[in-house]
Protein backbone atom coordinates (compact mmCIF):
# COMPACT_ATOMS: atom_id res chain seq x y z
CA UNK A 1 0.00 0.00 0.00
CA UNK A 2 0.94 3.90 -0.18
CA UNK A 3 2.06 5.44 2.42
CA UNK A 4 -0.19 8.07 3.10
CA UNK A 5 2.38 10.86 5.17
CA UNK A 6 3.12 13.57 3.24
CA UNK A 7 6.38 13.85 1.70
CA UNK A 8 8.09 16.94 0.12
CA UNK A 9 11.42 15.92 -2.62
CA UNK A 10 14.65 17.67 -3.55
CA UNK A 11 13.54 17.62 -6.90
CA UNK A 12 9.66 18.84 -6.21
CA UNK A 13 8.01 22.29 -7.37
CA UNK A 14 8.53 25.21 -4.96
CA UNK A 15 5.95 24.68 -2.18
CA UNK A 16 4.96 21.21 -3.56
CA UNK A 17 4.44 17.88 -1.36
CA UNK A 18 2.46 14.84 -2.08
CA UNK A 19 0.57 12.43 -0.42
CA UNK A 20 -2.06 9.60 -1.76
CA UNK A 21 -5.87 10.73 -1.44
CA UNK A 22 -8.42 9.58 0.39
CA UNK A 23 -12.15 9.62 0.77
CA UNK A 24 -11.64 12.69 3.20
CA UNK A 25 -10.32 14.56 0.08
CA UNK A 26 -13.12 13.79 -1.80
CA UNK A 27 -15.11 16.90 -1.92
CA UNK A 28 -11.74 18.86 -2.46
CA UNK A 29 -10.72 16.78 -5.44
CA UNK A 30 -14.24 16.92 -7.21
CA UNK A 31 -14.25 20.76 -6.94
CA UNK A 32 -11.17 20.95 -8.68
CA UNK A 33 -11.83 18.03 -11.52
CA UNK A 34 -15.38 19.64 -12.15
CA UNK A 35 -13.45 23.82 -12.36
CA UNK A 36 -10.67 21.60 -14.60
CA UNK A 37 -12.76 19.62 -16.60
CA UNK A 38 -15.10 22.66 -17.79
CA UNK A 39 -12.11 25.05 -18.38
CA UNK A 40 -10.04 22.21 -20.24
CA UNK A 41 -12.86 20.24 -22.63
CA UNK A 42 -14.98 23.99 -23.33
CA UNK A 43 -15.68 22.97 -27.08
CA UNK A 44 -14.24 19.42 -26.80
CA UNK A 45 -17.18 17.88 -25.14
CA UNK A 46 -20.82 18.53 -25.37
CA UNK A 47 -22.28 21.76 -23.39
CA UNK A 48 -24.76 19.13 -22.02
CA UNK A 49 -21.79 16.78 -20.52
CA UNK A 50 -19.61 19.30 -18.87
CA UNK A 51 -22.94 21.23 -17.33
CA UNK A 52 -24.15 17.57 -15.96
CA UNK A 53 -21.29 17.71 -13.70
CA UNK A 54 -22.78 18.28 -10.42
CA UNK A 55 -20.83 18.69 -7.31
CA UNK A 56 -22.62 16.26 -5.09
CA UNK A 57 -22.66 13.61 -7.46
CA UNK A 58 -19.12 13.58 -8.40
CA UNK A 59 -18.01 14.25 -4.38
CA UNK A 60 -19.84 10.97 -3.79
CA UNK A 61 -18.22 9.10 -7.15
CA UNK A 62 -15.04 10.81 -5.67
CA UNK A 63 -15.53 8.82 -2.23
CA UNK A 64 -16.05 5.73 -3.56
CA UNK A 65 -12.79 5.62 -5.78
CA UNK A 66 -10.93 7.09 -3.27
CA UNK A 67 -11.95 4.75 -0.46
CA UNK A 68 -11.45 1.67 -2.76
CA UNK A 69 -9.05 -0.51 -0.99
CA UNK A 70 -8.45 -2.84 -4.57
CA UNK A 71 -8.11 0.21 -6.22
CA UNK A 72 -5.34 2.17 -7.54
CA UNK A 73 -4.20 5.11 -5.48
CA UNK A 74 -4.46 8.93 -6.34
CA UNK A 75 -1.66 10.62 -5.42
CA UNK A 76 -2.64 14.60 -5.11
CA UNK A 77 0.06 17.42 -4.95
CA UNK A 78 -0.98 20.08 -1.81
CA UNK A 79 0.61 23.21 -2.17
CA UNK A 80 0.08 24.32 1.72
CA UNK A 81 -3.41 22.72 2.70
CA UNK A 82 -4.73 23.16 -0.89
CA UNK A 83 -4.62 20.39 -3.58
CA UNK A 84 -3.52 21.29 -6.82
CA UNK A 85 -3.55 18.25 -8.47
CA UNK A 86 -3.19 15.09 -9.01
CA UNK A 87 -2.45 11.40 -11.13
CA UNK A 88 -4.12 8.10 -10.82
CA UNK A 89 -2.01 5.02 -12.36
CA UNK A 90 -2.43 1.12 -12.19
CA UNK A 91 -3.90 -1.60 -14.03
CA UNK A 92 -5.45 -1.26 -17.41
CA UNK A 93 -9.25 -0.58 -17.21
CA UNK A 94 -9.48 -1.61 -21.06
CA UNK A 95 -9.22 -4.81 -23.24
CA UNK A 96 -5.93 -5.27 -25.80
CA UNK A 97 -4.35 -3.27 -23.57
CA UNK A 98 -0.16 -2.63 -24.51
CA UNK A 99 1.30 -2.30 -21.45
CA UNK A 100 0.00 -4.09 -17.80
CA UNK A 101 0.12 -0.04 -16.81
CA UNK A 102 -2.58 2.56 -17.37
CA UNK A 103 -1.55 6.66 -16.21
CA UNK A 104 -5.66 6.78 -15.57
CA UNK A 105 -5.77 10.68 -14.74
CA UNK A 106 -3.69 13.69 -14.51
CA UNK A 107 -4.94 17.05 -13.69
CA UNK A 108 -3.74 19.78 -12.78
CA UNK A 109 -5.02 23.09 -11.36
CA UNK A 110 -4.93 26.58 -13.84
CA UNK A 111 -2.43 28.15 -11.01
CA UNK A 112 -0.22 25.07 -10.74
CA UNK A 113 0.22 24.74 -14.28
CA UNK A 114 3.95 25.19 -15.90
CA UNK A 115 5.03 24.85 -13.03
CA UNK A 116 6.53 21.45 -13.08
CA UNK A 117 3.17 19.83 -10.58
CA UNK A 118 1.63 17.66 -13.58
CA UNK A 119 5.61 16.45 -14.34
CA UNK A 120 6.67 15.70 -10.47
CA UNK A 121 2.86 13.71 -10.51
CA UNK A 122 3.07 11.67 -13.16
CA UNK A 123 7.21 10.53 -12.56
CA UNK A 124 6.30 9.55 -8.85
CA UNK A 125 2.64 7.87 -9.99
CA UNK A 126 4.36 6.30 -12.46
CA UNK A 127 7.76 5.47 -11.49
CA UNK A 128 9.83 5.25 -14.68
CA UNK A 129 8.12 2.20 -15.80
CA UNK A 130 6.41 1.64 -19.08
CA UNK A 131 3.22 2.78 -19.48
CA UNK A 132 0.12 4.25 -22.06
CA UNK A 133 -2.78 6.53 -21.45
CA UNK A 134 -5.91 7.94 -23.47
CA UNK A 135 -6.03 11.52 -24.12
CA UNK A 136 -9.19 13.19 -25.35
CA UNK A 137 -8.49 14.20 -29.32
CA UNK A 138 -8.24 17.89 -29.72
CA UNK A 139 -6.94 18.32 -25.97
CA UNK A 140 -3.54 19.55 -27.72
CA UNK A 141 -2.27 20.76 -24.76
CA UNK A 142 -2.02 17.50 -22.79
CA UNK A 143 -0.71 15.74 -26.25
CA UNK A 144 2.05 18.32 -26.31
CA UNK A 145 2.73 17.72 -22.78
CA UNK A 146 2.87 14.03 -22.93
CA UNK A 147 4.68 14.13 -26.29
CA UNK A 148 7.84 16.28 -24.27
CA UNK A 149 7.72 13.60 -21.27
CA UNK A 150 8.19 10.43 -23.69
CA UNK A 151 4.78 9.76 -24.91
CA UNK A 152 4.02 8.69 -28.42
CA UNK A 153 0.89 8.37 -30.51
CA UNK A 154 0.18 4.34 -31.35
CA UNK A 155 -2.28 4.65 -33.63
CA UNK A 156 -5.15 3.49 -31.70
CA UNK A 157 -8.66 5.50 -31.47
CA UNK A 158 -11.51 4.56 -29.31
CA UNK A 159 -15.17 6.76 -28.96
CA UNK A 160 -15.74 7.24 -25.44
CA UNK A 161 -19.95 7.26 -24.79
CA UNK A 162 -19.98 8.60 -21.69
CA UNK A 163 -17.94 11.90 -22.35
CA UNK A 164 -18.57 11.83 -25.96
CA UNK A 165 -15.32 12.42 -27.42
CA UNK A 166 -12.46 10.31 -29.33
CA UNK A 167 -9.84 9.62 -27.41
CA UNK A 168 -6.22 9.11 -29.15
CA UNK A 169 -3.56 6.24 -27.15
CA UNK A 170 -0.15 7.47 -26.20
CA UNK A 171 2.32 5.18 -24.98
CA UNK A 172 5.88 5.57 -23.38
CA UNK A 173 8.54 2.62 -23.15
CA UNK A 174 11.00 2.46 -19.98
CA UNK A 175 14.09 2.62 -22.19
CA UNK A 176 16.66 5.15 -22.34
CA UNK A 177 17.35 5.41 -25.10
CA UNK A 178 13.07 6.53 -26.32
CA UNK A 179 13.17 8.27 -23.72
CA UNK A 180 16.18 10.63 -23.43
CA UNK A 181 16.58 11.49 -20.21
CA UNK A 182 12.71 12.60 -19.88
CA UNK A 183 12.20 10.54 -16.66
CA UNK A 184 13.44 11.47 -12.99
CA UNK A 185 13.58 8.92 -10.53
CA UNK A 186 10.48 8.95 -8.24
CA UNK A 187 10.75 10.32 -4.63
CA UNK A 188 10.71 8.14 -1.66
CA UNK A 189 9.28 7.72 1.32
CA UNK A 190 11.24 7.76 4.64
CA UNK A 191 12.10 3.92 4.19
CA UNK A 192 13.53 4.50 0.62
CA UNK A 193 10.17 3.35 -0.97
CA UNK A 194 8.76 4.68 -3.83
CA UNK A 195 5.19 5.96 -4.03
CA UNK A 196 4.30 4.06 -6.65
CA UNK A 197 5.18 1.07 -4.35
CA UNK A 198 2.68 -1.41 -3.31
Amino acid sequence: MIHAEMRSCEWAPDGIELRPLTGGDAQTYAELLIAIWRETYNGLMPAERLSSLELGTVTNQARRMLDDPNGPSTLGAFRGDALVGWARAGEPRDDGAPLDLELHSLNVAREARGTGVARHLMENALGGRSAYLWVVEGNERARSFYHRSGFRDDGERRWEETDQTHEVRMVRLADATVLSGTVRPPCADGEGRPWYSK
